[in-house]
């Protein structure tokens, strides 16, 4: 099973539907990241609406084959009035551009993604892969590299960044449980899943043949059932938000009914008991912190001395009523507090 889950949504900026239906996919869904495509009309609505997702990764999604290039008078890539050539419309259906003119065009993409967000994205992907084409890889690599920015690979060949995996294979019929849960189950550290959820709009109908699969990955991406699957990083901070959130309508009389715990699990889509775990394993690694910060002992010189046992006795000493007192402050509150429980009982059968 990975232990990493990148989940990115191709086409961010193609329409306003298609846009707004990645950022669903993001909210409610297991979706992590997207790419946004830098000329197309509803790029900047995009990346502002993006801004109000914190958690989510936005990288930029290369365009060489649909719309109109930013940068005009290139002569391998665009038709007589000046538009990319689809790739439909290559000899071998695919593009063969200058890597010089490639290379100025996709830069002033990236420069375009800078000056809308103030700051690079996450990383690099580009429409229909065509920077993972054998003769546009040089030009892909440099600007990875310009720019420090990790990119997705089939097989490696950028050197600069850990090296994940991209499963591309889900299209149309594909897009179903049994597949992508399929998929979730290799064996590897991180794995990155690309998917097109969209709502469509008239434009989306008009631009692209791939259109009523994209509302079938959206409700794919956004059942319950595969919410086990979202990054544990990414549950604690969405657990952190809707604390906030519950404090917030508390204070103002709107106290959500049901438990605390419960309300916040439904807002994420796992079990309040589920919500529990991540709190204790916060907690746990909090005092495990908390314990090797106080474990930092000097002289008067300020040199570090050997331990000794009187030290292991005074460290456990300070664990157990560190764990005592944050089983009483969850019982308070009503969390479960019977992994902590269950560690002070180990703590008590430590002999030295």
């Amino acid at each position: 099973m990975i232990k990493k889950l990148i989940m990115n949504a191709d086409d961010f900026g193609m329409t306003q539907g298609n846009s707004i239906g990645i950022l669903m996919a993001h909210a409610q869904g297991i979706l992590t990241s997207t790419t946004c495509m830098m000329n197309m009309p509803y790029a900047e609505f995009a990346l502002k609406e993006a801004e109000k997702f914190p958690h989510l990764g936005v990288g930029i999604h290369f365009v060489l084959t649909v719309g109109r290039p930013l940068v005009e008078g290139a002569k391998s890539y665009t038709d007589k009035d000046g538009n990319f050539i689809r790739p439909k419309d290559y000899p071998d259906g695919q593009p063969h551009a200058d890597k010089d003119e490639l290379y100025t065009e996709w830069k002033a993409q990236m420069e375009k993604f800078i000056a809308i967000t103030g700051h690079k994205p996450t990383h690099i992907d580009s429409h229909h892969h065509v920077h993972l084409l054998p003769w546009h890889q040089e030009v892909a690599i440099r600007l990875a590299k310009e720019y420090d920015l990790p990119m997705r690979q089939r097989d490696q060949i950028l050197d600069t960044y850990e090296y994940i995996r991209c499963d591309d294979r889900m299209y149309g019929d594909d897009a179903h449980y049994d597949f992508v849960t399929q998929a979730f189950s290799v064996d590897e550290e991180a794995l990155e899943f690309m998917c097109h959820p969209a709502y469509i709009d008239q434009r989306l109908y008009d631009m692209t043949s791939y259109c009523l699969p994209r509302m079938k990955e959206l409700e794919l991406i956004l059942q319950d059932n595969l919410q086990r699957h979202k990054n544990k990083d990414i549950i604690k901070k969405e657990i952190e938000m809707y604390e906030e959130i519950y404090a917030k309508l508390v204070a103002i009389g709107q106290k959500p009914d049901g438990q605390k715990r419960d309300w916040i699990g439904m807002q994420i889509g796992i079990s309040g008991r589920t919500v529990d775990r991540y709190k204790e394993q916060d907690n746990i690694n909090n005092i495990i912190e908390n314990n090797n910060n106080n474990n930092n002992i000097s002289n008067d010189n300020n040199e570090r001395r050997e331990p000794t046992i009187k030290d292991v006795e005074k460290a456990l000493k300070r664990n157990k009523k560190a764990i005592e007192k944050t089983i009483s402050l969850m019982e308070e509150v009503g969390v479960d507090s019977a992994l902590l429980r269950a560690i002070l009982i180990d703590l008590d059968n430590i002999s030295l």
